[in-house]
């Protein structure tokens, strides 16, 4: 435990002082308290980087923020994150990116930063050395979970892109659990319990609650099924929550007479400055953006009556597990509220249609204050089941 002290310490020091060209190992390990050798030894057994190689992952994350970011130069960009040559930056981004800064911005400019753009990957590193008897997974291990559950594990790898997740393994004999890691930079590293075991559940939850205070639970068990051994385990949920909704069929609709629902596209751009000041600013930004309806990816739909628009939904579509998911549908009101059948009308339309494009359609909206404020349904109204549920403690 002293040497995991030392090692978070050090770690934070190295964040803090990584842009700075002038810092050095030898800095680091004399700050630490140790010699060069033994330091530069326990550094990398727990956070699975040499010291000098934790420099350079900081600066190169800092790196591609900026280019994502900023319109600094290439060379600006550069000497803030601590590279002292414009070659030595280039060459260190494209061995870790597999492209040239210039080329890395081209492809990110201004695109949201996901959680794995700013999260440190040694984070889990330092979690799975201080419990060895927890087996660290290779992503492949993604494609035999597909197989096992595609509901829920194609559900959670999109997730798990965006947060930079890292999978483990916990066995009790023929039991096995798998936990879900990933630095959510609050200080205190989440563990995220894959289980449909209920003793080998609680038995890791009871382990890992009181050191990491944001343990969950997921499950394809509903709370019913679980209410027993939580129980005699001392245990209760503060939060439950189902983790998603899935579909696997079209969902019959009929829509009111005078309304049609279809994509929207670059020549609507004029009707949508009309009902711009109903919008959120950046959303309108972007919906009278040419470029945007360049990525098949982004589906925002219009909601017409008489020829005006009434309403927007929109969605997205992602294929990071080789099968495209649509992971949830969004409404804003352009008029007067329509009457519940129109949301719902509307919400089957867009999962048809995302369907008819090859995507496997989710739900993470359409349940609780959302579905009460939208069309007073769920998606379990339109023939979604849940995917798991996650327990929080």
């Amino acid at each position: 435990m002293e040497n995991t002290e030392i090692i978070n310490k050090a770690v934070e020091y190295a964040k803090r002082c990584c842009c700075s060209p002038d810092i050095s190992v030898s800095e680091i390990a004399e700050n630490a308290g140790f010699s060069l050798d033994y330091f530069s030894r326990i550094f990398l057994a727990h956070t699975g980087f040499t010291v000098s190689g934790y420099i350079n992952y900081q600066r190169l994350k800092k790196a591609a923020i900026r280019l994502r970011m900023t319109n600094d130069s290439i060379l600006e960009t550069a000497l803030n994150v601590g590279f002292e040559s414009h070659e030595g930056f280039i060459k260190a981004f494209k061995k870790r990116y597999g492209m040239t800064p210039s080329e890395y911005r081209n492809n990110n400019k201004s695109t949201t930063l996901n959680l794995a753009d700013v999260s440190d990957s040694s984070v889990v590193s330092r979690f799975l050395y201080e419990n060895p008897d927890l087996k660290p997974l290779p992503d492949s291990v993604w494609d035999d979970l597909f197989e096992r559950d595609f509901k829920l594990y194609a559900y959670l790898f999109e997730c798990a892109v965006a947060q930079g997740v890292r999978l483990a393994e916990f066995s009790d004999g023929e039991n096995k659990a798998l936990l879900y890691l990933f630095d959510d930079l609050s200080g205190t590293l989440p563990v995220n319990i894959i289980s449909d075991t209920p003793d080998v559940a609680v038995k890791l939850i009871k382990r890992f609650i009181e050191r990491c205070p944001n343990t969950a639970l997921t499950s394809a068990l509903s709370p019913d099924e679980m209410k027993n051994a939580f129980e005699s385990a001392g245990l209760i949920p503060t939060h439950v929550r189902v983790i998603s909704h899935y579909c696997g069929e079209k969902p019959k609709y009929d829509l009111p007479d005078g309304i049609t629902v279809r994509r929207l596209c670059q020549a609507d751009i004029p009707e949508i400055e009309k009902v711009e000041d109903r919008l959120p600013k950046g959303y309108a930004r972007h919906l009278m953006s040419p470029d945007d309806y360049a990525d098949p990816n982004v589906l925002e739909y219009g909601v017409f009556k008489n020829g005006s628009i009434i309403m927007i939904a929109g969605c997205g579509l992602s294929d990071y597990s080789g099968t495209v998911i649509n992971d949830s549908i969004a409404y804003y009101l352009t008029a007067e509220k329509p009457d519940n059948n129109v949301f719902r009308q509307v919400f089957a339309a867009i999962v048809a249609d995302v369907i008819d494009l090859g995507a496997v359609p989710y739900d993470d909206n359409q349940y609780g204050k959302y579905a009460e404020n939208h069309g007073g349904f769920t998606a379990l109204d339109m023939g979604f089941e849940p995917v798991g549920y996650v327990y929080r403690f």
